[in-house]
């Protein structure tokens, strides 16, 4: 199985990008740059600015065009978990949206998805990777490497202040 991974958006994206890479690897499923020969698609998408969210769902819309019979097309990040009724909506092609904390939760959801799990629970199966992680998030989430000196700090994964001008999704 190969996958075409889109990131869209601020750094924030990168680094659940590149921690969702770690996990598809992980997982022996193959990176390809041609979305039209992956088996998976995933875009991290944004919804903070409503430029960034036309631009996620333009790129949706244009993938959902040239969508293989039995590809994956799987809406991840801030606009899955904002506004995924939306997603579903205006792209009815999207096979899963997974939330900006249950990106982690990727070949679980690849998982739901194969199993041919469609019809009248596909909603409640998209939206049920949406919400927190089961599990406590901790050091156990894997983390790309990081130059010496310098580390990522993700504001949104552990912050509980409820600041007036942040949109990051709590």
């Amino acid at each position: 199985m190969k996958y075409h991974l889109i990131t869209l958006g601020c750094p924030k994206n990168k680094v659940d990008s590149d921690g969702m890479e770690m996990i598809l690897r992980d997982a022996s499923i193959a990176v390809t740059d041609d979305p039209g020969s992956a088996d998976i698609v995933i875009v991290n998408t944004c919804g903070f600015l409503e430029a960034a969210k036309e631009e996620s769902i333009g790129v949706l819309q244009d993938l959902a065009r040239r969508k293989r019979r039995n590809q994956m097309l799987i809406a991840a990040g801030c606009l899955a978990q904002r506004n995924g009724d939306e997603v579903l909506a205006r792209v009815p092609k999207v096979d899963g949206l997974l939330g900006t904390r249950r990106w982690m939760d990727v070949v679980d959801l690849v998982d739901q998805i194969r199993s041919g799990r469609t019809g009248k629970k596909r909603a409640l199966q998209r939206y049920s990777l949406l919400g927190d992680p089961d599990a406590v998030f901790d050091d156990a989430v894997p983390r790309p490497p990081v130059a010496a000196g310098s580390a990522y700090l993700k504001i949104s994964d552990g912050c509980n202040a409820p600041c007036a001008f942040c949109t990051i999704p709590s």
